[in-house]
């Protein structure tokens, strides 16, 4: 998931990947969520579990650990057997809740994904998938990622053996070099990168807590919508903004300063100079990235 406020929040308003640390108000950003949201990727979603799957998918019980407002969960249900939803935030429960009402497969719970006892047994699903989630996890100040090693233990317990677990994000690299729009607000970009997980580090994650590491997948595909994307005036717009969590780790005074600057560059014409550099990079190094354990 990922969303934006410029105010800093208690732990009760959190998100729902962590509960406990976050950095913006989800319950108010999931109004605008979906405007500019696609989901993607979906076929490296359905190839990991058919690598490691046994069953027809349509057999299989899918986890989506941080479901948000619920595009991934209800996309992936009419590829799998059952999907079941998780989900902290209260504003974003409900979003699922609604767009998955008329899906008979389909299950939205309330819970923290670094802790699921009390909500789910052990060894009950075939695959589970976060979806831009863990960065929410990673708590400023802390070291060892803690949470993050915290949510791939409890993916451990609650697959089945041979049970795939399904990350997406973003490298430190990607949100440096191949995201225009958060480039155009400098102390967003630093700040997202930091809180990013490296690839290396994930798949040692993995192999501690007693996965087989499996591949990893580069996606040129971006996550928000081709109208988006494309409009150089996109950061410009509040609820825009509201619909990417990078751009709420730049103070107030630091946003009006440099969308300032980046009016002057689209009034001046270096505005596409600047998108189609960027853009070069997004074909090279990805937006996001893919990486895919397997429980032995």
């Amino acid at each position: 998931i990922a969303s934006t406020t410029h105010s800093k929040m208690s732990s009760s308003n959190a998100s729902a990947a962590a509960g406990a640390v976050d950095y913006e108000n989800y319950s108010v950003t999931s109004l605008d969520y979906d405007s500019a949201r696609v989901t993607y990727g979906i076929e490296v979603i359905v190839g990991s579990l058919c690598c490691s799957a046994k069953q027809p998918l349509k057999n299989l019980h899918l986890l989506d650990a941080g479901c948000g407002t619920g595009s991934f969960t209800a996309a992936l249900s009419g590829l799998v057997g059952k999907v079941t939803g998780v989900e902290l935030n209260e504003g974003m429960r409900r979003r699922a809740l609604e767009k998955t009402a008329r899906l008979e497969n389909v299950e939205i719970k309330e819970g923290n994904v670094t802790d699921l006892r009390g909500i789910f047994p052990d060894s009950q699903f075939d695959g589970v998938l976060i979806n831009q989630v863990i960065h929410h996890l990673n708590e400023v100040g802390s070291t060892g990622l803690p949470n993050i090693k915290k949510f791939i233990a409890e993916a451990h317990r609650v697959l089945k053996p041979g049970g795939a677990l399904i990350i997406n994000t973003a490298s430190p690299e990607q949100c440096c070099k191949s995201m225009w729009h958060v480039a155009t607000i400098p102390p967003a970009a630093e700040g997202i990168s930091k809180r990013m997980a490296p690839i290396s580090t994930l798949q040692e994650f993995m192999v501690e807590a007693g996965f087989k590491a499996g591949p990893f997948f580069m996606l040129p595909e971006t996550q928000h919508s081709k109208e988006y994307w494309s409009d150089k005036e996109v950061v410009l717009k509040e609820d825009n903004r509201n619909t990417d969590s990078a751009f709420s780790l730049a103070t107030p005074e630091e946003t009006k300063m440099h969308l300032d600057i980046w009016k002057r560059k689209i009034e001046d014409g270096t505005a596409d100079q600047f998108i189609a550099e960027w853009e070069e990079n997004r074909k090279r190094l990805g937006l996001s990235v893919t990486v895919i354990g397997y429980k032995q």
